[in-house]
This record gives structure tokens, sequence and C-alpha cells, in this order.
């Protein structure tokens, strides 16, 4: 225990930066190829093939991770955390539907706004993770003095936690927002009452996904 904390506190800073670090994100967007020529063999293969999570079949996902790089500047009247880099990185997991009939205008319309449903929602998650943790920059790069830097890195563990905390209510109103809009028996969703009985729509530690 003692060699980690050696390890730990030589990135202890000789000189104090006080310039603000801006939030990093990177966004990518990751397809997933489901041959189907309708709805019903769509869904099927999206089971049979699509993402899983906890055991259940995905449309969409989105995996985020907060990431922040921190050094201390310490001297006699006490430590300060000095960031150097938040970053959000984040993926959105998409079916893409191929060997559609062409001439069923219907269903390709329907495809398109449903994709498109799909991909907003995760959108949301994502610009969530985003505005928090641009307020947990801005609140760890105050310049506060410690005691210690030992204190120091427990109060950013503190303010990260809470940061955590606040993206998952925010998560929890955007799916009860998408839970409400299935249940207004919105024409969107009608194709799928019958075959699926149902969206699942969820959010987890880091991730939150539309799932069959």
């Amino acid at each position: 225990m003692k060699c980690y904390y050696f390890f730990f506190y030589i990135f202890i800073s000789v000189f104090y930066n006080s310039a603000i670090a801006e939030v990093k994100p990177t966004l990518t967007t990751t397809y997933y190829d489901i041959n189907a020529k309708n709805v019903s063999s769509l869904v099927k293969n999206v089971k049979k093939s699509g993402p899983k999570y906890n055991g259940k079949s995905v449309w969409a996902m989105l995996k985020w991770d907060l990431q922040v790089e921190y050094s201390f500047k310490s001297n006699q009247a006490g430590c300060r955390l000095v960031v150097e880099k938040v970053e959000v990185i984040a993926n959105i997991s998409l079916p893409n539907w191929l060997e559609r009939e062409e001439e069923k205008r219907k269903e390709n319309h329907w495809w398109v706004e449903f994709s498109s449903f799909i991909n907003k929602h995760e959108i949301k998650h994502y610009e969530n993770v985003l505005q928090q943790a641009t307020v947990l920059e801005k609140v760890i790069s105050n310049n506060e003095l410690f005691e210690s830097c030992h204190f120091a890195r427990l109060n950013y563990l503190d303010q990260k936690t809470k940061t955590i905390d606040k993206i998952r209510i925010k998560d929890t109103e955007i799916d009860i927002e998408a839970v409400k809009l299935y249940s207004s028996n919105n024409a969107l969703f009608e194709p799928l009452r019958s075959i699926t009985g149902g969206l699942v729509i969820e959010s987890g530690f880091m991730k939150s996904f539309i799932g069959i």
C-alpha cells in the first residue's frame, strides 16, 4: 500500500497551471447489419444477431466513459488539484437494415422514422453526460486549496460521484419521456406492438439502451 501512494504522489506538479481544461467529446457510431425482408423478420434477426445487454436484445445502445486526467500543486500552504484533461468517450450502436424491399414504401418510411427515434434517444443520453461533465470540469478547476493532496483527491472523487448520480437522474427522466411517447399509441410504434409486445427502455451505469 505504501508503494502505491508513493507512485501516486509522484504526479504532484512542480508548477501550477491555472488554465481550465476544456471537455473533449468523442462520439462514434457503430452500425450492425441486419438482413431482413420485412419488419417481422427484422425483429427476429435483431433478437438473433443484434447486441445484448443483461440478456436483452438491443435495438440501440449507448456506452460511455468520463475520464479525467489531473495532477497536484503542493506547497506549504496546502495542495490544489490541477485538471489537465476531461474527456467524454461514447459509442452508439445502431442497426443497419439490409435487403429491404424497396417497393414497400410504408415499411421504408417507418424505418426512417424509427431509426431516427432510437438514434435521437441515445444522443439525448450522450448530451446529458457531456453537459454534466462540463459542470464537473468547472467545479474541480476552481483552484480550491486543501490541507493535503489526499483531501484534494477525496474532494475530486466526491464531485465525480455526484456527477455520475446527476447523470443517472437525468437519464431516468429521458427514459420516462420515451416510455410516455411509446405509451401514447403513437403510430410510429404500431408495427412493433403486434410483433414484440413492446420496447424496453432503460439506463444503467455508463450505458443506456432501447431493447426488445
